[in-house]
């Protein structure tokens, strides 16, 4: 059974909105986050975001919600 890791979903975060070569500003304000320290808070896995936020970053970064949260991809299942 897999469980929710906050630590492993921001480090999956991180990396997806490095390779397509954002900042962790720029992603916040497409999040309309006021400031970068709340994106900062769950690359860190301080906290978590919704549903709602995790979808909206999946969309942005061009990744599945499956990836961010579990690892898989489509081709090679979990990571």
């Amino acid at each position: 059974m897999l469980y929710y890791d906050k630590n492993v979903v921001g480090t999956r975060i991180k990396d997806a909105r490095r390779r397509r070569g954002m900042t962790q500003g720029s992603l916040a304000e497409c999040l309309d986050y006021a400031t970068e320290r709340q994106l900062q808070r769950i690359e860190n896995g301080e906290t978590s975001c919704s549903v709602d936020k995790l979808m909206e970053i999946a969309q942005i970064l061009e990744v599945s919600t499956d990836y961010i949260l579990f690892g898989l991809s489509e081709c090679r299942g979990y990571e």
